[in-house]
């Protein structure tokens, strides 16, 4: 039957077909960038989230242990007032960390991630346990008696030369 056809005809349907096929390529195209775009979003909404608050939560982790380190030598100065304003700066932190966290869990993880995280989580609780305790033991730590003489060694009433 198509041997018989004129040219004419030939030609309107090579044209039908490649019309069809031009529209299927077409479809096609915007399908898949429809996807790229979601994947965009995706990348937008989910990773650069993550990295900003994994980001975060290190920046926080480094202010933690500076504040730590203050609070040692503070209270081996016996500069209880400065302790407890330490203390109180490393708790906001260990909130906004654990606020950090919490918000990091709700993302959409992997199984190894989301085990990684519970596991930060403990481990972020374990250290505030800790601070506590140490916390606890610096304020209540009696004061050095005076007329005692310094805990390095000088003899009473204070350093000699």
């Amino acid at each position: 039957m198509f041997k018989k056809a004129t040219i004419g005809v030939k030609l309107a349907f090579s044209f039908g077909a490649m019309l069809v096929l031009v529209l299927i390529l077409g479809l096609t195209s915007i399908k898949l960038n429809m996807n790229l775009g979601s994947e965009l979003n995706n990348a937008i909404a989910v990773t650069a989230k993550k990295q900003m608050l994994a980001g975060q939560i290190l920046a926080s982790s480094a202010e933690m242990t500076a504040l730590e380190r203050g609070v040692a030598l503070s209270t081996m100065l016996q500069q209880t007032g400065k302790v407890k304003a330490l203390q109180a700066q490393y708790a906001q932190s260990a909130q906004h960390v654990q606020g950090m966290l919490a918000e990091f869990t709700v993302l959409p993880n992997s199984e190894e991630t989301r085990k990684q995280l519970l596991a930060l989580d403990q481990e972020q609780k374990a250290l505030q346990e800790t601070n506590d305790h140490f916390a606890c033991v610096a304020v209540t730590a009696p004061k050095q008696d005076e007329r005692a003489g310094p805990a390095i060694g000088w003899p009473r009433g204070g350093a000699t030369r």
